[in-house]
């Protein structure tokens, strides 16, 4: 997947790893948004089955990492960030 510049830069202002996108991309919720772009989230089913698929130390060095959004438009990541409120679907 193709990260947009704007995206890159806030993933560095916001300390989002590449590895954290890259989870975020494999087990991800997508919702569109209504703007023609796809919100991709970590729900609870989600974050259950990623603490089943990664050995526990290295879960428990990513759990907290783990409540971000990405959104996705004409096949690139436009922007991430964390989430602090419900997605709404």
């Amino acid at each position: 997947m193709h990260i947009s510049k704007h995206a890159q830069v806030r993933m560095q202002q916001r300390a989002i790893s590449t590895r954290t996108l890259n989870i975020l991309n494999q087990y991800g919720r997508k919702v569109h948004d209504g703007h023609k772009g796809i919100i991709v989230f970590l729900d609870k089913k989600a974050k259950d089955r990623i603490r089943m698929d990664l050995p526990k130390q290295e879960y428990l060095k990513i759990e907290r990492k783990l409540d971000v959004y990405c959104v996705e438009s004409d096949g690139q990541i436009i922007t991430v960030g964390h989430r602090y409120k419900p997605v709404h679907h």
